[in-house]
Formats: C-alpha cells, sequence, structure tokens
C-alpha cells in the first residue's frame, strides 16, 4: 500500500527539509561571492574599477558585507597601486603648484623649493613602492589593533582587503587642491571602520577604536612629550 500524503506526496515517517533549509547553507557560504572589482573582466577593467570605487564610497556596509575574506590578494593590491599612486602624484603635483605660488606675492628661498619640488618628484617616481609599502603597513598597524581590541575574527588577508579597497576608492579625492588629502584621510576612516566591522564580523565600537587606536596613541605620545618639554622649560625658567 502507498502511504504516500494525496496532497504533498510526503511518506510518512521519513525527513524532508524544506526549500529554504535545504538551500541555507548554501546561501551563506555563497553569501561572500566577491566584488565587483573582483569580478571584472580584465586585469584593468575601468567599468569595474569605478564601480568598486562607487560602491566603497557610497555603500561600504554592502560591499564589505559581500566581499570575500580570502582568495585572491592580487584583486586588492592591484586596485590600490593604480589609485593609490595616481592619487599620490595628483597631491605631488598641487603641492608643487601652491609652493609656487607663494613664491609670486612673496619671494622665498628658492633653494629650500628646488630641494622641496625634488622630494616630491621622488615621491611621484616611486609611487607605487610608496603605495605597496604603506598598504602593508597600514594594515598590519589595523590587523594588531584588532587583535588588541578583540576584534580580530577572519585574519590578515581581510584586513588588508579594508585598507586596500578604502585607501584606494578615497584616493582620487587628492584632485580637489588644497583639502583633498583632509577629505581623503576622513573618508578613507570611515571606510575602514565599516570595512573592519563587517569583514571581521565585529562590533561598531570594536572596529572604532582599532582604527582611531593608532591616532590615539599619537596624540598621546605627542601630548607628554609636549608636558615633559613644557616642564623642563618652566623649571628652567624658574632657576634663572
Amino acid at each position: 500500500m502507498d502511504n504516500r500524503c494525496p496532497f504533498c506526496g510526503h511518506i510518512p515517517g521519513t525527513n524532508i527539509a524544506s526549500a529554504g533549509e535545504e538551500t541555507y547553507g548554501k546561501n551563506e557560504a555563497e553569501a561572500r561571492g566577491g566584488c565587483r572589482w573582483e569580478r571584472r573582466s580584465s586585469w584593468l577593467d575601468l567599468q569595474a574599477m569605478f564601480e568598486m570605487i562607487r560602491d566603497v564610497l557610497l555603500d561600504p556596509v554592502n560591499t564589505f558585507r559581500k566581499m570575500k575574506l580570502s582568495g585572491d590578494m592580487a584583486s586588492p593590491l592591484i586596485f590600490v597601486l593604480i589609485l593609490g599612486s595616481v592619487g599620490m602624484i595628483i597631491g605631488c603635483i598641487w603641492s608643487i603648484l601652491a609652493q609656487g605660488l607663494q613664491l609670486l606675492p612673496a619671494p622665498r628661498s628658492v633653494e629650500a623649493f628646488a630641494v622641496s619640488t625634488v622630494i616630491k618628484i621622488a615621491f611621484i617616481v616611486f609611487s607605487p613602492v610608496l603605495t605597496l609599502i604603506g598598504t602593508f603597513i597600514g594594515a598590519g598597524i589595523l590587523h594588531l589593533c584588532l587583535m588588541i581590541t578583540g576584534g580580530e575574527k577572519n585574519g590578515f588577508e581581510a584586513t588588508f582587503r579594508v585598507v586596500a579597497y578604502a585607501s584606494g576608492a578615497t584616493a582620487l579625492f587628492q584632485v580637489i587642491p588644497f583639502c583633498g588629502s583632509i577629505v581623503a584621510g576622513i573618508w578613507a576612516l570611515v571606510a575602514q571602520i565599516i570595512g573592519a566591522r563587517e569583514m571581521h564580523e565585529t562590533t561598531t565600537g570594536k572596529a572604532v577604536v582599532a582604527v582611531l587606536l593608532p591616532m590615539i596613541c599619537c596624540c598621546g605620545c605627542a601630548l607628554i612629550l609636549f608636558f615633559i618639554f613644557g616642564m623642563g622649560a618652566f623649571f628652567a625658567a624658574m632657576q634663572k
């Protein structure tokens, strides 16, 4: 005798999972399917690059939430090398022009301007190397801070992705004269906080502390040095 239910076809005594239960694990595994840049058609896909910039700047929560945690180190590296180098070059050019304009109304030391210009030209020439070094150092510091705050969960490569995409996407703000670097720095901090939270699946508080901890330490050290030198100057004046 066939004991199947005439309505659903289920045989009593057997287990059957619902459609949602069958696909739940699969959906979870595919939730981090990568980002637009990591699905680009060529190593330099400008459309994918600009879409990635837009996603990081305007929708960082979903962008980092769906991003792969590891497996393609080259993509974020290429992204930050191209955009970080372009941003550094543009920033140096603006700086040279600004210093040059200062010589017109009130001439300053031409030698100092020449030395500063040579240094900035060196930055332009070695911008890819400096960008690479800076990205790895920044990712290393952020990862250490995440470990200190207890927010690290998914490894260094996840942290590197956060720093690389946040720095690369905000680097083009350097095209704005005078205040571009400030805008880029602030926006990059916000993107890194959101990225660290989503990539390491931690709390907003831990991500904020981890991203701002280097600045807090630097400010703290500066205040301590200021206090020490101030007290030294005070006691020196009292002895006169």
